[in-house]
């Protein structure tokens, strides 16, 4: 064996162990577990299970047809009208994504509507005392007409207060989805006109606790107003990695309305602590083995020239 490779080779295997630290990636967490609840509104009752009716005269003026739910309230209710469609008792923890498809068959003008006005809700928790709330209507309201309203009232235990947050979003689409997504705590509205793609509407920071039930409501509001929508499809994520694959914001509006906190980079500091440290190592160790090798063939020359000289 060469001994002289030695330490050239320990060389080569420790700065390949050091090049390979560096480039290799953080270690990823583990997928969460997730959990999938989909609701298609499309059967009968007595198939729609996890769901009730809700709302004076629910049965009368909320149907499960083919195509999915249909609320139809009808105008000529003087005053803002008691919410009505269906609620579900599952509590969302955790990351979460809800998903429902909408259809507006009928809506009032805005100077039909009170100052409430006409809206198609989902609801995501309660908004009660010690409790958090989040609203994502398809609405019509007098002052703004036609839009999507993100809403969320957020409650602060530390002051005893709610925080609460609304920005409404013109549109003419009649159809389309709504989406809400929850990423540790930071909430984001997303909506899709007819069958086209989602688009960030806001997105802020929230609140990572449980929220109870799951809510899909109509009102009216003044004796002119009528609605007539169907809504289907409601699909509950919680946890996995089903939201990480949602587009990024199109417009510099929706731009400007995040408050979203940036997630720090990657640090990489104990990867040049450990380089460093492992050059210094491998460095002295082969200047030590290259004293020794220097020391050891200078002795043996040394030794051959004093027996040289005193040969007869």
């Amino acid at each position: 064996m060469n001994r002289r490779r030695v330490p050239i080779d320990l060389a080569y295997c420790l700065g390949f162990a050091l090049i390979f630290a560096w480039h290799a990636p953080a270690q990823e967490p583990k997928p969460k577990t997730s959990k999938e609840i989909v609701h298609s509104l499309k059967e009968l009752p007595d198939k729609v299970q996890d769901l009730e009716l809700v709302g004076p005269d629910a049965n009368k003026l909320a149907k499960y047809e083919p195509t999915g739910l249909r609320i139809t309230l009808p105008a000529g209710y003087p005053k803002l009208r008691p919410a009505i469609g269906v609620a579900s008792n599952v509590v969302v923890k955790g990351d979460f994504e809800i998903t429902v498809n909408f259809q507006v068959l009928r809506e009032p003008e805005p100077n039909e509507v009170a100052e409430f006005g006409t809206r198609l809700t989902l609801i995501v928790g309660q908004e009660a005392a010690t409790q958090s709330c989040i609203k994502y209507s398809r609405a019509v309201r007098a002052k703004t007409g036609s839009e999507f309203l993100a809403y969320s009232s957020r409650w602060n235990a530390d002051d005893g207060t709610h925080e609460k947050r609304s920005m409404p979003v013109l549109t003419q689409a009649k159809s389309g989805r709504l989406r809400l997504v929850r990423l540790d705590a930071e909430l984001s509205f997303y909506a899709a006109e007819g069958a086209g793609d989602f688009e960030l509407l806001r997105s802020y920071r929230f609140t990572a606790d449980d929220l109870k039930t799951v809510r899909i409501l109509a009102n009216t509001d003044g004796p002119k107003a009528s609605l007539d929508v169907r809504v289907s499809d409601l699909r509950i994520l919680m946890g996995g990695q089903g939201n990480q694959a949602l587009p990024a914001p199109p417009n510099p509006a929706a731009q400007q309305a995040q408050a979203v906190d940036q997630a720090p980079p990657v640090n990489r500091g104990w990867l040049v602590a450990v380089l460093l440290i492992g050059f210094v190592i491998v460095l002295i160790f082969a200047v030590a083995i290259g004293l020794g090798i220097y020391f050891r063939k200078r002795g043996s020359r040394s030794g051959k020239v004093q027996g040289e000289a005193i040969k007869p």
